[in-house]
């Protein structure tokens, strides 16, 4: 991605799971790390290894995630940090920026999904 890949929280939420996706030309990627970046200070606030998977797991609320993948080929990476994470901007990293997709959709952003609960 060309650009930093971002989102806003205006509650107190608990980040409970967080994908990235790595298509690379469909054949994914070996699962690094994901984290979060706290835009306001610049502080990282959490580094965690993902799970790869072939495809995406359920993500209604409260559903089980898998504690291992289920590839190769591993296209998207997987992440529960179960966090809490203040009002603020805050930036999603990815180990393997090269593998990470992105595309005029997402404005040349890695394309992540951020899932939480508000506190």
């Amino acid at each position: 991605p060309s650009k930093i890949t971002t989102f806003n929280i205006k509650q107190m939420t608990r980040i409970t799971k967080i994908w990235t996706y790595h298509f690379n030309g469909g054949q994914g990627r070996q699962p690094g790390t994901i984290s979060l970046v706290n835009l306001d200070s610049g502080a990282t606030v959490g580094i965690w290894q993902a799970v790869g998977t072939h495809h995406m797991f359920d993500s209604t609320p409260g559903s089980i995630w898998p504690p291992r993948g289920d590839g190769p080929p591993f296209l998207y990476w997987t992440a529960k940090p179960g966090i809490i994470l203040a009002p603020g901007r805050y930036e999603v990293r990815d180990s393997d920026p090269a593998s990470w997709s992105c595309n005029q959709e997402t404005d040349n952003r890695g394309v992540a999904w951020v899932y939480g609960i508000v506190k």
